[in-house]
């Protein structure tokens, strides 16, 4: 048998993190559902309706068509807005969460008493407004992604007039066919935009919030380290980020792009570099203190090393069974993304 070191604070506090990102991934998945089932219910109905009820005394050369166009553009941006309040709502709550999270993970983890301070309620929500998310804020992507859809919108419709196809058909190149579970029309372009927006800012707010309150606490943080553990199919620049540790104002802002699943994991200073006297502290006290910090892990290793229990919550009990026989990895199914989480069930997840 292979006896294992004991782990550092360091280590622990990057499994801990590691284990919290397999869980946002659960809580973006329910975000996206809850944003696109307001498209679905509202936008994409309403558009149908009026479509249904104009489209009939239309013909490419009336003047109506352009008040139609504009009402479509005033309705997309109405439930634009609908969904960019929803969701905002939900970022600036979770802002709150992630802090929390990172204060008590931190706490949990060192195996003796630091005054971890978490930031002021108003800097997160200030932050989760105002900080750029891929060189745009948040509101800004809701516009372009209301504008790109109300034109896209106005232009199948200009197009099936002209094509001289009847109501339905025109009806159909917005919202798509049963046949093809209406993936085929162009709101479904708009869901993909959504899913993906969604999904980024969801990250970006955990970054903002975590990274903020390792500011908050920078005496006893002296750094970050950039995981991409979460990704089995690493990006060229991931890939290049992977491992590499920053001070805390240098780190590059993440996500790193559209859909980014790195994360930034906290780096304690050593007993030494506190100027803590752990003498007479217990060896294996003064040895979990002394700074190091972990390698770079795939998922596949981390969650080997990890409990059945996370394994089958993460897998699922049949696959986590085949994954621990060695008969499967986990490349095919890391994603998990038809498991959800709230934001409530993500916090009492301990970290």
């Amino acid at each position: 048998m292979i006896n294992r070191l004991p782990k550092t604070v360091n280590e622990i506090i990057a499994d801990r993190a590691i284990r919290h990102a397999l869980y946002l991934e659960r809580y973006k998945t329910g975000q996206v559902e809850a944003i696109v089932k307001l498209l679905n219910s509202g936008l994409e109905p309403k558009l149908s309706a009026k479509l249904e009820s104009s489209l009939q005394s239309i013909t490419k050369k009336s003047p109506m068509l352009q008040k139609l166009f504009s009402y479509n553009g005033v309705l997309v941006k109405a439930e634009y807005k609908t969904m960019e309040q929803h969701l905002y709502k939900n970022l600036k709550d979770l802002a709150g969460n992630e802090s929390d999270w990172q204060i008590n993970s931190l706490n949990q983890s060192t195996p003796i008493m630091l005054d971890f301070a978490a930031p002021a309620p108003k800097v997160l929500t200030a932050l989760v407004e105002n900080a750029p998310m891929q060189g745009a804020l948040l509101k800004d992507w809701f516009s372009k992604l209301a504008d790109d859809t109300a034109f896209q919108v106005n232009r199948q419709i200009s197009l099936g007039i002209t094509s001289g196809e009847g109501i339905e058909q025109i009806v159909c190149r917005i919202k798509g066919t049963r046949a093809a579970q209406y993936s085929d029309g162009i709101l479904n372009i708009s869901r993909n935009n959504l899913r993906s927006i969604v999904r980024t800012s969801v990250s970006h707010v955990s970054d903002v919030a975590r990274t903020e309150t390792f500011k908050e606490n920078s005496e006893v943080i002296k750094g970050v380290q950039l995981h991409a553990t979460l990704d089995t199919q690493t990006c060229e620049q991931c890939m290049a980020e992977d491992g590499k540790i920053y001070e805390i104002d240098e780190a590059p802002a993440a996500p790193f792009h559209f859909s980014c699943r790195c994360t930034k994991i906290p780096v304690l200073k050593s007993w030494k570099e506190l100027g803590i006297n752990l003498k007479e502290a217990p060896e294996g006290t003064r040895a979990s203190m002394n700074g190091q910090v972990p390698t770079s892990l795939t998922y596949g290793q981390w969650l080997k090393n990890q409990s059945a229990e996370i394994q089958n919550d993460a897998l699922g009990i049949g696959k986590a069974k085949l994954f621990r026989d060695g008969k499967i990895t986990v490349g095919d199914f890391v994603d998990n993304r038809g498991k959800t989480l709230t934001l409530n069930e993500l916090a009492r997840i301990a970290g």
